[in-house]
């Protein structure tokens, strides 16, 4: 596969070069921190991401002034959903998985049902998001990771909320009624 150039800055930023977009996009950043989820950042899996983004942290510690719960959750999303789209974007496998799951139990943390349900059409084929598709619409995978497994094991961190139960009953309904329709497509 092609490799993908990153940059460092003295700044503690770091970017890589999103080739379908022809742009160089932001992919640590020493704001995170404050981010609640930056203790665990290389916890399970090594990999490109988790090294850039220890790169800009260096000599980083969390700023004292950031006292407001709501501002350390807001930028805790923000990293986790740069996460993400770095590790995509990297083509890092292990790591895309670690960070959504991190990703969707923070949003579960937030009951942030607009991204929850973005995420989970997305990963149903109802809508599309550049992070899961690149140019490519009809991808039944991110990066060799089926979405129907990533639905199911995502579906799993919303359903014991219960705030969320509605979420998690409406998407279990469509997963079912999708996953039945490709099997009936797929069958001769």
């Amino acid at each position: 596969p092609d490799a993908t150039p990153i940059v460092g800055t003295t700044d503690q930023n770091a970017y890589a070069y999103h080739k379908a977009m022809q742009s160089w996009i932001r992919i640590a950043d020493r704001s995170f921190a404050n981010s609640y989820f930056r203790s665990n950042l290389t916890v399970k899996t090594k990999g490109i991401l988790s090294e850039v983004q220890v790169f800009a942290q260096l000599g980083s510690t969390a700023s004292n002034h950031i006292s407001a719960q709501n501002t350390q959750n807001a930028i805790t999303i923000s990293h986790l959903g740069t996460m993400v789209a770095s590790a995509i974007m990297l083509r890092s496998e292990g790591e895309v998985r670690q960070s959504l799951h991190a990703y969707v139990r923070a949003l579960v943390k937030q009951r942030d049902e607009v991204r929850l349900r973005e995420i989970f059409d997305n990963l149903l084929g109802i809508a599309s998001h550049p992070w899961f598709t690149g140019n490519h619409q009809e991808e039944n995978s991110i990066l060799g990771i089926p979405k129907r497994e990533l639905f199911k094991s995502l579906l799993q961190i919303v359903s014991p909320d219960l705030q969320l139960q509605r979420l998690a009953q409406y998407y279990r309904e469509c997963g079912r009624e999708i996953f039945l329709r490709q099997q009936e497509s797929i069958a001769p």
